[in-house]
């Protein structure tokens, strides 16, 4: 089984270059409060991160709430901004053994995403949403065709 969190980052003010906006100080507490739901419910093997500066500020608030054991975080490029077929492949070419992977990404992309793996499954992403999505296939590529199930969303206040 595969699972998949797949979360917006943090609010963000204007009045910056686009991919070196840093989250609010409200930001900063969505995020810390996304972390103590995932820190219940998820522990991941593998993070995928967006390599825009609010991104890299959500999850390190989101750190802060749990310690999910110094697990592997990538920042990728591609996830800044990227279409939902970008996505799809960054996700189909994780390796096998990690069975528990989060995206930290933007939107639309990230709702696309899980609109896509769920089959129709709506989530209305305001900053800092994460939704888990589970899936019984073993490898990661198989996701874009067989699907996952959204088990659990939360978005912060």
């Amino acid at each position: 089984m595969k699972r998949l969190v797949i979360m917006r980052h943090a609010q963000s003010p204007m009045g910056y270059s686009d991919v070196t906006r840093p989250i609010s100080p409200h930001g900063k507490k969505q995020a810390f409060e996304a972390g103590q739901f995932l820190k219940d419910e998820f522990k991941p093997d593998y993070l995928l991160v967006s390599s825009a500066e609010r991104t890299r500020m959500t999850i390190a608030e989101v750190a802060k709430a749990y310690d999910w054991g110094g697990n592997y975080c990538q920042f990728e490029d591609v996830i800044y901004n990227a279409t939902l077929r970008s996505l799809i492949g960054v996700i189909s070419k994780l390796p096998d053994e990690y069975e528990n992977v989060m995206l930290v990404g933007h939107n639309p992309g990230v709702s696309q995403l899980v609109t896509h793996f769920s089959g129709g499954y709506g989530v209305n992403f305001t900053p800092a949403t994460v939704a888990i999505l589970e899936s019984k296939v073993d490898n990661w590529y198989m996701l874009a065709t067989e699907g996952a199930e959204v088990t659990q969303t939360f978005s912060p206040a």
